[in-house]
């Protein structure tokens, strides 16, 4: 979130923005580390006491799932995609599908259980996104779009096909039933000259 400064003065003397983490932590009084990602024990170690993390709400999930899986199946399908990307779930600003799994229980209820808002979107918005790396006949044919999470992350994301950072992954569950996730990356501004130094 490189446009948090929204102020016309420039950032005071003791603040700086940095798009990296400093390579001298020792040189630094304190961090203000804003990432969704999942942050190891080495990187956070050499802050010992002065680093406070922000998980800034950018990541947005486009999720599909046979009719009728089971809750568990759908967010053992996040959680996994998450981890595995090595993001946070601390930073999901949302979840998104195809307009015809409004019904579908299991989405419902892990939207509620987590806080994450869910987005509809019609088949036609959808198959309107370009450049989606998984299209698929079978989806086409029963769904009217090439495509449902890929798109509807990038939909609810509000971003171009280059800030989806995880293709649809597939996942099944203990009941038979399988899910889909995709993960999209909110695009920010980029820092001005007086956010930056």
């Amino acid at each position: 979130e490189p446009g948090w400064w929204r102020f016309d003065t420039p950032l005071p003397d003791n603040i700086h923005w940095l798009a990296t983490p400093p390579e001298d932590p020792d040189a630094w009084g304190a961090c203000l580390w804003i990432t969704d990602r999942l942050l190891g024990d080495a990187e956070a170690a050499p802050w010992a006491g002065r680093l406070t993390r922000y998980r800034p709400r950018s990541l947005y999930l486009g999720v599909g799932c046979d009719r009728g899986a089971a809750r568990e199946t759908v967010e053992t399908a996040i959680d996994t995609a998450l981890t595995e990307a090595g993001l946070s779930p601390l930073a999901v600003g949302g979840m998104a599908t195809i307009d015809k799994k409004q019904d579908e229980p299991a989405l419902h209820e892990v939207s509620e259980a987590r806080g994450w808002p869910l987005h509809f979107y019609p088949p036609e918005a959808l198959a309107a996104v370009a450049d989606i790396p998984n299209p698929s006949e079978t989806v086409q044919r029963y769904m009217g779009t090439p495509a449902v999470g890929e798109p509807a992350a990038l939909l609810a994301a509000g971003a171009e096909a280059d800030r989806l950072i995880v293709e649809k992954r597939k996942y099944c569950g203990a009941d038979g039933k399988n899910a889909t996730v995709s993960i999209a990356r909110a695009p920010f501004p980029e820092p001005g000259a007086n956010q930056a130094s």
